[in-house]
């Protein structure tokens, strides 16, 4: 088998929170948010992996660990087999050129005060991609890259659509020709013609340059579209993993199930109701003891409530943390 591209082990990130006064006087031990709580996950070259969860389930977090955007509490994270957060700023910079990340909020991850062109000229410079005297030329091969006309250089993002703005995110993140992308919930603040169109860009962007991508959402249809395999969050822990089919058409974790039930589906045919999920996620300072899913779990049983649930492996590339795996 290909080595992996990225190689994540044990990857915990923390988020400490501030005691009271109160709290302190009466000697409270301070708290911390487990938000990635021990991930292991390997991504391979050309290879699309969706992440997928609920709001709070530590998608993002993860994503921003990968790109030492947060630092974590323990563990590490490998891209060909460097640790991404140590090494000199050199080799830091180097290592970072070769994973980028592209934002949800398209707006939010551009600087309104600069044009399309300065925005990619920044990248382009800091990591000496081509001569300057090239710059021109490579940003407009860089927009018609992402379906932009050149004349699209000089506009601010405020005078360019939601679409438009997630193209030149993409433009950007392209510039300094990376061999990953961590792609944080890239289209859920499009249209859906337009997420199409955005989909579809990363596809064959996928195909031209052989990118590995980390495809973080919420909608289920969208993951399944892109990617090749699916990791399901929980309370920072992916508690199952595997091939696009595997998930979406053999899903073992009671969560998986519960999240392909609670999807809007046309037509009369009835779901099986005990699957839609019931209530809230619990907060990440007080995660239940043995398995995170037992206070939602529709087949919850006594050794739930006490025992963390084991990692059962199905297949060769399909693995479920639960203590009822069939």
């Amino acid at each position: 088998m290909t080595e992996p591209l990225l190689s994540i082990r044990g990857l915990r990130v923390e988020f400490p929170k501030r005691r009271t006064l109160t709290g302190a006087l009466l000697g409270q031990k301070p708290m911390s948010a487990r938000a990635v709580d021990g991930v292991d996950l390997d991504v391979y070259p050309r290879e699309t992996v969706g992440l997928v969860g609920e709001s709070g389930s530590g998608k993002t977090t993860l994503g921003r660990a990968i790109l030492s955007l947060y630092q974590p509490s323990a563990g590490q994270v490998l891209f060909k087999g460097q640790n991404v957060s140590t090494g000199d700023a050199v080799a830091r910079q180097k290592l970072h050129r070769n994973l980028q990340m592209v934002f949800q909020n398209p707006y939010a991850s551009l600087n309104p005060r600069m044009t399309v062109a300065q925005t990619i000229d920044e990248a382009l410079r800091f990591h000496t991609i081509v001569p300057a005297q090239d710059i021109p030329a490579e940003i407009e091969r860089l927009l018609g890259l992402v379906g932009l006309t050149a004349d699209m250089a000089n506009r601010y993002p405020q005078a360019l659509s939601g679409g438009q703005c997630q193209r030149v995110g993409l433009a950007r993140a392209m510039s300094v020709q990376p061999s990953m992308l961590v792609l944080d919930e890239a289209v859920a603040a499009l249209d859906v013609s337009i997420q199409a169109q955005v989909l579809n860009l990363l596809l064959d962007l996928r195909e031209a340059f052989g990118l590995a991508m980390i495809f973080i959402a919420h909608e289920l249809s969208v993951v399944r579209h892109i990617s090749h395999r699916v990791a399901v969050m929980y309370l920072g822990k992916i508690v199952e993993i595997g091939r696009r089919d595997d998930i979406f058409e053999r899903p073992k974790h009671p969560y998986t199930q519960s999240l392909l039930a609670a999807v809007p589906r046309l037509g009369t045919a009835k779901r099986k109701r005990q699957a839609v999920l019931q209530g809230d996620i619990p907060s990440p300072y007080n995660i239940p003891t043995g398995c995170p899913f037992q206070t939602r779990c529709p087949s919850v049983q006594d050794i739930c409530r006490s025992v963390a649930p084991p990692s059962i492996t199905v297949s060769a590339d399909h693995k479920a943390d639960c203590h009822f795996v069939t």
